[in-house]
Parts: C-alpha cells; structure tokens; sequence
C-alpha cells in the first residue's frame, strides 16, 4: 500500500450506524427485577433459618446439660424424674421418652416400666415398699409438643398402688362372717372433727340400721391424725357405738382415692356377704327407703354398673386453684371417662371387690371419683345415671326426702339433717 492510499484510509469518516457507547446497559426487564428481588428474599430467610437452628442447637444443649445437672447424684431413676419434672416446669413443651435402664438385679427394662414413676406412693401416705424396677429419659424433640406429653402415664401397672396401710381402728364385727342377711353396707366419709355431724347420722337416717343389728350395716371410715387429742377422742367416741374404722395413712383431701379403696377394701374382705355398697359422705343425707327400693329396680344392672350422680366424659381441670385440680404428669388424658359423683354412689358387692382388687395395678390419681372411673374402665364395667342421687343440696321440701323416688342429697348441716328426719309429712295417697 502507497503513501497516498495510506493518507485516503485515514481521513475517511468512520461509519457509526453500528457502533453502540461502551459500557452503556440496557434497563431490566420487569421478569428480571422479579428474579432478583426473589434471591435476594431467599438469601435472607436462608440467614434466618440458619441463625434459629444454631439458637436450637444451643437451647438443646442446655436442656441436655440441665437434665444432666438435675440428675446426677441420684441412684434411683424414679427420684430422678420427680426431681426432673420439678426443674423442667418451664420448659412446658418438652418431649421425653422413658427408655431401658438397668435395675439393681442387673436385669434391663426396655420401653414402659412394670412400676409407675411418679409420686403415687408419696402422694397417698409414705409406703417403704421397694421399686424393683425404674426408668431412664430422653430429650426428643422441644417443639410443638404439648404439655401432656411430658409424661407418658400407663392405664395400667403393676402393683404400684397397694393398700398396704394397717387398722388403728376395726369393728369386724360389724358384719360377722355368719351374717348373711346384710342387704347394704354403707361406708361413711368422716374426718376427726366432724363428731357432730357423725352423731346427726346415728339419730337420724342411720336409726335404720338398728345399731348395726338389721340388714343395713354401716361404719365410719377415718385415716390417721398427728393430734393426739383428737385420736383418744376418736378412741372414745368408738368405745361409745363400736362404728368406726380408722387406718395409719395421713387423713386428707389429698387422699380420698386411699380412704375410697380402704372402704372397697373393708367392705368386701369383712361384710362380703352383703349383697350391696353404698359410699357416702358424711353431710349427704340417705333416705334408706330409697336406697332399698333402687336395690330392688336396678338390682341386676348394678351387678356391671356403678351408679348416682354420673357424667359423661369431661375435662380434666387444670388450674392449680381448683379444688378439682389434677395435674399433666398424674393425669396427662385430655378427657376423663365417665364417673359418678364422689358424694353418693351404690354399686354390688360384686362390683365393690373387683374395683378393690384391681386398684393395686391403676396408677394413683388424688380425685377420687376420677380414680374410680379409671378402676371400672379397665374392668369392663359401665356408670349408670340412677335418678333420686343428688350431688348437692335441693330446693325440694323436706317431705320430698322422704319418699320412695328420693335417695340421697349433699352439703346439710347437723341442724337440718334433725329438721329432715323430724319434719311431720302426710302420707302420700
């Protein structure tokens, strides 16, 4: 190429037609802003994800470390989960699960223990028997669970309950092992200091069992009290009228299922021969008419019923303030079976000695007429609604309590059981 050629090249004018500015980017699309803003929502929740498993991870370990805290020191597995339950009441949505342990026999236990860890025994009076065997616990999970599962409750053990308590007090011969003409025995609930109320019965509804003499039999059931004062009065006033049972376990409201399987215990291992029970408190008024003549209309249906005042299923109560509280760890269902009032309830002798005998293997629960219901689920049995059974007072007239229809009602006073049993009623045409 010449020189002249060269210098023509050079002062030609580029063509831009095709050219665009270096470094020039075009606008997004509005599909990729979209795209960018999503990653970047993903980046950010993938952060957060990975800060809350980290924060779970450290929570987990101090639960482990807290377990691990709490429990050492201690042989027995099941003191070491009375004390875990107690440590662990904030942490209300751990999961445990019991797993095998070794016993002191060397022998291991997988799953569910034989015995029940819990404070049944503790909670029913101090009993030294021995647990043959106990029960480890593992963290499996501590979220969405609820608060019931922190206990795993068995319908059913093994001889975690047994009435193993002693008579301070005993009449059997109240009903002797010849009598065979018992209709009903009716176990009274009393404390101590309720001599007058207990005096209110004997000169009223109790004139019908004619001194323990007739076909009802009656006895007043106690436990133990620290006053000593208030035992010799006890002593006394059973020197007096020969109607009292007392036991060595600790009388209380906490301890009304122990005072209820003592009154299936004395009544069919001492009155056996008496075709019926009757349980009742001692400010419930009994019209015995009608407790005969419901034995005579319901007779057969109480051979597999208990029956009164009876619910159907229901709630368990779950504020601490409630006299009918019971808590997740004794009671972790979220419904209780059908039951009868606690006040009055009748059933068969047959019934009554069936309930006794498998209350050594139904784990303890403090509300009594929710252990009852437990004992007659696992038995087969069913509650019956028997219409006269009244849970509280009434607002009939006092001749009402003494006809046929009429059975029992709850919550009078010495006074008014005198008014009850004096009021003049015309008869009925």
């Amino acid at each position: 190429m010449n020189r002249n050629q060269l210098e023509g090249i050079m002062k030609c004018k580029p063509d831009r037609s095709f050219s665009a500015p270096i470094n020039t980017l075009q606008p997004l699309s509005a599909m990729d802003r979209r795209f960018l803003w999503g990653l970047k929502l993903f980046l950010i929740i993938l952060n957060i994800l990975t800060f809350l498993i980290f924060l779970n991870l450290n929570a987990a370990n101090r639960y482990v470390d807290e377990i691990s805290r709490i429990t050492s020191g201690f042989r027995d597995e099941t003191n070491k989960l009375i004390k875990l339950r107690n440590a662990l009441k904030n942490y209300d949505k751990l999961e445990i699960q019991r797993i095998g342990v070794h016993t002191d026999s060397g022998a291991k236990i997988v799953g569910n223990s034989n015995k029940m860890a819990g404070n049944s025994n503790k909670m029913a009076g101090n009993s030294n028997r021995k647990q043959s065997s106990s029960e480890g616990f593992k963290i499996l999970s501590s979220h969405g669970m609820e608060k019931d599962v922190v206990t795993r409750r068995p319908r059913m053990c093994n001889g975690c309950f047994e009435h193993k308590y002693n008579y301070l007090i005993d009449n059997p011969n109240i009903c002797s092992d010849h009598v065979t003409n018992v209709s009903v025995v009716i176990m009274i609930f009393t404390t101590h200091h309720k001599r007058a109320q207990r005096k209110a019965l004997r000169e009223t509804w109790l004139t019908y069992a004619k001194n323990n003499t007739g076909n009802i039999r009656y006895a007043f059931l106690l436990g133990n009290n620290k006053n000593d004062s208030d035992n010799l009065l006890l002593k006394q006033e059973n020197d007096q009228h020969g109607d009292i049972i007392q036991e060595d376990f600790v009388d209380s409201y906490r301890n009304l299922t122990v005072k209820t399987i003592m009154a299936f215990k004395w009544a069919s291992t001492r009155c056996a021969s008496a075709k019926y029970f009757l349980k009742a408190d001692d400010d419930v008024y009994i019209n015995i008419p009608g407790v005969m003549k419901k034995i005579r209309n319901h007779g057969n249906i109480l051979q597999s019923r208990v029956g009164g005042v009876c619910k159907r299923k229901t709630k368990p109560v779950r504020d601490p303030n409630s006299k009918w509280y019971i808590s997740y760890e004794m009671y972790p269902e979220k419904e209780i079976p059908e039951f009868c009032s606690g006040t009055a309830y009748m059933t068969s002798m047959k019934v009554a000695r069936d309930i006794y005998k498998i209350s050594r293997d139904i784990p303890y629960v403090n509300l009594e007429d929710v252990y009852i219901s437990l004992c007659v689920r696992e038995l087969g049995y069913k509650f019956v609604d028997i219409f006269g059974f009244n849970a509280m007072r009434t607002p009939y007239k006092y001749c009402i309590f003494k006809t046929p229809r009429f059975v029992s009602a709850h919550s009078y006073s010495p006074t008014e059981m005198h008014e009850i049993w004096n009021t003049k009623c015309s008869p009925r045409k």
